[in-house]
């Protein structure tokens, strides 16, 4: 028997050490009357799970019991150095791209890399249509001082990026040649109320 402590619940752990082998044992001794099958020690594993929170764990041997002893108290032993999980650990990690890989010397080619990965978080935007937006503007404000101009109306800005987003790079053979023209200029509008709009739920 294990107690363990994660956080601030406490878990009772069952080693059940050669249990399979002690049901063959009483199932094949006339003396032993306590009999249980398999399934019925399955169900009160699930049980003692799911209603008493108390975990079980079969072993088959003295090796795999302390195998899995030496693994747990190295789990539970290294569990305060790890950063408590929250909604940013399910955002999918963005992929490096040697294009976008920069010197770090360099202030504007450091934000440029930074932006790019910024416009991947917009749903159905890839990397290559990242690129061609950097490549118009390559900072957040560059755009942003852009969808502020008087010189255009505001169909104008919400259509902006439409051509730029629909450009083909002819070196990428993974680039999509049949984007259609309704979907650049809907993500186009999307952008443009996204770094726009004061409704926090838009």
């Amino acid at each position: 028997k294990i107690r363990s402590k994660i956080g601030m619940h406490m878990r009772l752990v069952f080693v059940l050490h050669c249990v399979m082998k002690e049901i063959a044992f009483r199932w094949n001794n006339p003396n032993k009357k306590l009999r249980i099958t398999e399934d019925e020690l399955h169900h009160a594993i699930t049980y003692l799970l799911v209603n008493l929170n108390v975990e079980c764990s079969i072993t088959s041997d003295d090796t795999e019991t302390q195998r899995y002893i030496i693994g747990l108290t190295r789990a539970l032993s290294e569990l305060p150095y790890y950063d408590e999980p929250t909604e940013l650990h399910c955002i999918k990690k963005l992929r490096s791209d040697k294009d976008d890989t920069v010197d770090a010397d360099c202030g504007i080619q450091k934000a440029q890399a930074c932006w790019i990965r910024q416009l991947q978080q917009i749903p159905q935007l890839s990397l290559q249509i990242a690129l061609n937006i950097a490549k118009y503007y390559p900072t957040p404000k560059s755009l942003w001082d852009m969808y502020q101009s008087n010189e255009l109306d505001i169909y104008q800005k919400r259509a902006l990026l439409a051509h730029i987003l629909g450009e083909i790079d002819n070196d990428d053979p993974t680039t999509n040649t049949c984007s259609s023209g309704r979907v650049m200029v809907k993500m186009s509008d999307d952008i443009y109320r996204f770094m726009t709009s004061d409704d926090p739920m838009e």
